[in-house]
């Protein structure tokens, strides 16, 4: 009897149209990108989106290609990216974006410029000025390569500039340091501190280049057709049958989001109208490295 009072009694109350909170649907999953500009960017908007729409953001981390794959789906582990370099991405971009519409973006990226940086060199040194004495000081370990990072292994501007060296003609007079961003960047302030050289890639805007002596390497400039990359994924022979013989193309970074987000008018306003300030995104990265001070806390107090 008293089950069926129960029953009786929620079938009243779905009745009337009352409606039970969906606890699961309240949740956002953001990826927290390794980098210190991805990390204040999730922090702001996280921030953000708990303000204006009251929902909670988990922060999961996951390989670039992976959360694309989840974005995808109905049901999948990732929500929202919020620093995603363009033409770096543009093979998931082409699948994701354009051709299946799954995955949407923010309205207004910010610029970013990225290549190949010299660490502790005030000259300008073009990509063809990469031999003699400047191949030697990039020796660290005198083993007769040069040392370059590339990137990330999870990320995929090593491809990228693994062709950009065979285009050049550098391929087998560098080898690849193996690390990720966080690693690297102690290996970049220990080279700094001892005064050694170092050539890796990078990016602008970004905290760094306020700390360090650094100079991005000269490249031709981009022209339609002077960047053919074949996807690992598409070819095992993709090194070979790319080429980059040129700088990047001055970049776009993106917010990209579950495409049904736009459904959800204040998150979907919220997420196409973000825009970052790069200014505040500098100074606070800054100050959080030379004082301590929590990233996280900065972020969500910048407007």
């Amino acid at each position: 009897m008293q089950i069926n009072n129960i029953m009786k009694s929620l079938t009243t109350v779905i009745g009337l149209g009352f409606t039970f909170p969906a606890m699961a649907s309240d949740t956002v999953r953001m990826v927290l990108p390794s980098w210190d500009g991805g990390k204040y960017i999730a922090y702001n908007l996280a921030h953000e989106i708990k303000t204006v729409t009251g929902r909670n953001v988990e922060f999961v981390t996951m390989e670039t290609d992976k959360m694309w794959i989840e974005m995808d789906k109905d049901d999948g582990e990732v929500d929202i990216f919020p620093d995603l370099w363009m033409p770096n991405q543009e093979h998931n971009w082409g699948k994701y974006v354009t051709t299946n519409k799954s995955v949407v973006h923010n309205d207004a990226p910010y610029e970013g410029k990225q290549g190949f940086y010299i660490l502790n060199n005030d000259d300008g040194i073009g990509i063809k000025d990469l031999s003699g004495d400047i191949l030697t000081d990039l020796d660290y370990d005198n083993n007769g390569l040069s040392e370059y990072w590339p990137g990330a292994p999870s990320w995929h501007a090593p491809v990228f500039n693994k062709v950009k060296l065979k285009s050049y003609g550098l391929y087998d007079k560098f080898e690849a340091i193996n690390q990720d961003d966080k690693a690297f960047l102690t290996t970049l302030d220990e080279r700094a501190r001892s005064g050694d050289a170092l050539m890796f890639y990078w990016w602008e805007p970004d905290w760094v280049h306020a700390k360090y002596l650094l100079k991005r390497i000269d490249e031709p400039e981009y022209v339609e057709g002077c960047k053919d990359i074949t996807d690992p994924s598409e070819s095992d022979d993709w090194l070979n049958k790319s080429k980059f013989g040129c700088a990047f193309p001055s970049s776009e970074v993106f917010v990209v989001f579950r495409d049904d987000f736009l459904e959800d008018d204040k998150l979907g306003t919220l997420l196409k109208n973000y825009k970052v300030n790069i200014e505040r995104l500098q100074k606070d990265i800054l100050v959080s490295k030379e004082s301590g001070e929590d990233l996280k806390v900065l972020a969500e107090a910048s407007e």
